[in-house]
């Protein structure tokens, strides 16, 4: 069983009770589904663990709470950010989905998808700030076999981190989707001082129960609850930064009532379990299902939220922003199916593991063991390596130390631990050659690259034919299509067919981004090349980094730039130095007493 799984059940119990009303039912429905297949000793551990946790978050309902009340000193406070209409991040996600997949998976009769970003970048999403809301919605399914579907998918949920259920048995080609941010284009503005007692707004009301130190204590109409936004200022006027802050239907003591009760039904439900009163987990899911649903969420009928704020520093007044007007931002986009296997598919059960083809077609089914895909059909059970033989509906044991599949087809085993690489078709189990590779690299769907003991690079097609690469000592890794290749201490580029395309004529490079490779000559100055290896930016900077988000940083004539790739200056900053952090949305080039975003748009602190 794995902890997030109850921890998550957790966590949907504590936040449905301070924070806001929520039907919590279907939720525990689907995570203590989850839990099957966990050994009732496995669920012991993790429950008597999360209790733990659970006892240590008490506190939240009980007199800690004023416990967090505290005047500070003026060298302790700390300070955020004031509200304003803020639409930078409109930019910055624009350009956030370009490169999406999926990973999809199959379970008793179900299909799981897990979303992800292709390639080895780090998932780069673009933080937003409190002021927009965000979500994703199914706009089309596109299954293999060339059939589709748009209606009846808006529940399925988009998760970039967990495996979420998509449906019957199917393989999914792409998924049409969109991204919808909405953001705020104009609001009211209300002041809370230390004396305020009531605000009316419109048809509702801001009554004031606490303004003490750090500390703020309102309740707000309904209607305007999931509208409002608050910033708290010291005697100075600054931005006060938020420590933390619950939000309520009811007054917390309702809450903590109710938090009791599920902390009961927990401990009652591993007393059953130490004292053996379960057959399985699905008797424990059953029982434990019943036991919550019987935990009612305290009434609501005071029309009111309430809000309470403990800040970093001692609070003299409060802004109220209540939403009056918003946009909505939609940005289509589509995720391709990922899998690194997709010629043979497991579904996997309690009982069996069944192998489907790529349709998701059943070939056969073997009792369930511990079995981990490796290739196509390449699999491994401890140490033993083994090839699913399709025709003979059979597992058969390979001879082998190491097996390598590569995305053109081909497989490379090592027999012996003194032996090198042979190179066998991965569909039957073919030799191909008897050449032997001392290091294979995986580049594309046409073509493997092997080096012999002798140092010697290599191609090698999908159909097993082997070429010597002339004229190239080193290669580097594929990059938008090129690899780096190196020949007597110069830099160039060759194609995964081995061409030469930019000629090893320079003292250093760096790889492709974006379309264009960052080469330095012999003076030691950088310009940049395209795919074709024209110089399309002269090779006279001092500093020159690859382009990201449609700019790069380079140093010319004594003075920082923030360039396009036509060579247009955006931003020129005289520094004694810069430095580069982050990736992708969240870049920001820092030039001390500058800085700029990953568009070259200056950041106002």
């Amino acid at each position: 069983m794995k902890k997030r799984h109850l921890f998550t059940i957790i966590f949907i119990l504590i936040y449905s009770i301070p924070l806001r009303a929520q039907k919590m039912t279907s939720e525990m429905a689907e995570y203590l589904n989850r839990m099957d297949g966990a050994t009732l000793e496995e669920i012991e551990k993790d429950l008597t663990e999360g209790i733990q946790g659970l006892k240590a978050l008490t506190g939240f309902f009980e007199a800690r709470s004023e416990e967090r009340i505290k005047e500070y000193t003026k060298e302790e406070e700390l300070f955020g950010a004031p509200f304003k209409l803020d639409t930078s991040s409109l930019q910055l996600v624009t350009n956030q989905f370009e490169n999406m997949g999926f990973f999809q998976t199959f379970k008793e009769n179900k299909s799981y998808l897990k979303f992800q970003e292709i390639g080895d970048r780090f998932w780069n999403k673009a933080q937003i700030p409190e002021e927009m809301d965000e979500w994703y919605s199914v706009k089309k399914i596109h299954y293999k076999d060339g059939t589709s579907i748009s209606q009846g998918i808006s529940d399925h949920k988009i998760s970039f981190f967990w495996e979420e259920e998509w449906g019957d048995l199917k393989v999914i080609d792409r998924v049409e989707l969109a991204y919808n941010l909405q953001y705020i284009q104009a609001y009211d503005s209300l002041t809370i001082s230390k004396s305020t007692k009531t605000l009316k707004y419109k048809d509702g009301k801001v009554d004031v129960k606490k303004v003490d130190k750090n500390h703020l204590y309102i309740t707000v109409s309904d209607a305007y609850a999931q509208q409002i936004h608050v910033r708290a200022l010291n005697k100075e006027g600054k931005t006060l930064s938020r420590n933390s802050y619950s939000f309520s239907p009811t007054v917390e003591k309702n809450s903590a009532n109710e938090f009791d009760l599920i902390l009961k039904t927990l401990e009652d439900v591993l007393a059953k379990l130490k004292a053996k009163k379960f057959k399985d987990s699905e008797s424990l899911n059953t029982y434990l299902l019943k036991k919550i649903n019987k935990v009612k969420p305290p009434k609501d009928n005071d029309g009111v939220v309430h809000m309470k704020f403990y800040f970093e520093g001692n609070v003299e007044s409060v802004q109220l922003y209540i939403k009056t007007e918003e946009g909505l931002k939609t940005i289509p986009f589509t995720a391709t199916n990922n899998n690194p296997y997709n010629e043979i598919l497991l579904k996997e059960t309690k009982e069996e593991i069944t192998f489907m083809d790529a349709e998701a077609k059943t070939l056969f089914s073997i009792p369930t063991r511990n079995l981990e895909q490796v290739g196509n059909r390449i699999f491994r059970d401890d140490q033993t390596f083994y090839f699913l033989n399709v025709s003979a509906k059979s597992l058969d044991s390979i001879e082998a130390v190491s097996i390598s599949e590569t995305s053109n087809g081909l497989l490379f085993i090592q027999q012996k631990i003194d032996d090198d690489f042979l190179v066998f078709d991965a569909t039957n189990l073919k030799q191909l050659s008897d050449k032997q590779f001392y290091e294979v690299w995986n580049v594309d769907k046409e073509y493997t690259h092997a080096m012999d003991t002798n140092n010697i690079n290599y191609t090698i097609d999908r159909t097993g034919t082997v070429k010597k690469i002339e004229g190239i000592t080193e290669i580097g890794n594929v990059y938008e299509g090129l690899l780096i290749a190196k020949f007597k201490d110069k830099f160039g580029f060759i194609e995964p067919s081995g061409k030469i395309v930019v000629p090893t004529i320079y003292s250093d490079a760096n790889h492709f981004q974006e379309g264009l490779a960052v080469v330095k000559n012999e003076e030691q100055q950088y310009g940049y090349v395209d795919m074709e290896g024209n110089v399309v930016l002269p090779l006279h900077y001092r500093v020159a980094n690859s382009f990201e988000n449609g700019i790069a940083l380079v140093n010319y004539k004594d003075e920082y730039q923030l360039i396009d790739k036509d060579g247009n200056v955006i931003v020129s900053v005289k520094s004694n130095g810069y430095s580069i952090t982050g990736s992708g949305l969240n870049k920001v080039y820092d030039f001390f007493d500058k800085k700029y975003n990953a568009f070259g748009k200056l950041i106002v602190e």
